[in-house]
């Protein structure tokens, strides 16, 4: 992890900078780890997320699950699971909870998606904001799986989280 000590430096950095940094504050003296090794903002990401994966893994990818809700489906499908499969990546659909219904980040939900995830998943994205993010964690986690996490709304801060709030 590359060190910060000096406040200002680490506040003006840019979030691909703070990736897997530990910021050594000199107000409260603890460290404040960013365990993400990689973290990337703005517009239209979608095609770098294959060199994302490849980063995380070391290698190309057989198999990876998108973790969703049903809300969202027809925005996810176009702007990031068609995408993602015409840049020749093999992606299995995961969508959690029903249309006309808020999903909520529910231990339940994420247990049973952990335990249903298809055999053969290497990696998860989820695609979604907080709740999506949360949930798509806690699966990765269960599992023991790397994540990338697509945001999509920009008032939440789960992305950047190493927790997972559950309910």
């Amino acid at each position: 992890m590359q060190p910060f000590k000096d406040l200002g430096t680490f506040l003006n950095s840019s979030p691909s900078q703070l990736a897997d940094t530990v910021l050594h504050c000199p107000v409260c003296r603890r460290d404040h780890k960013i365990p993400f090794k990689i973290v990337k903002s703005g517009k239209n990401l979608v095609d770098q997320i294959p060199g994302v994966i490849e980063s995380i893994l070391g290698s190309h990818v057989e198999r990876i699950g998108v973790v969703y809700d049903r809300q969202i489906e027809e925005k996810v499908i176009t702007h990031v699971h068609e995408p993602l499969q015409a840049m020749g990546l093999a992606l299995k659909k995961i969508p959690l909870g029903e249309k006309g219904s808020l999903l909520p980040p529910d231990v339940e939900i994420g247990d049973q998606a952990a335990e249903n995830l298809p055999d053969g998943i290497e990696i998860l994205i989820g695609v979604g904001s907080g709740v999506i993010s949360d949930l798509t964690k806690w699966i990765a986690t269960k599992r023991g799986l790397p994540f990338v996490l697509v945001g999509t709304a920009a008032s939440m801060n789960a992305y950047t989280s190493i927790t997972a709030t559950m309910t």
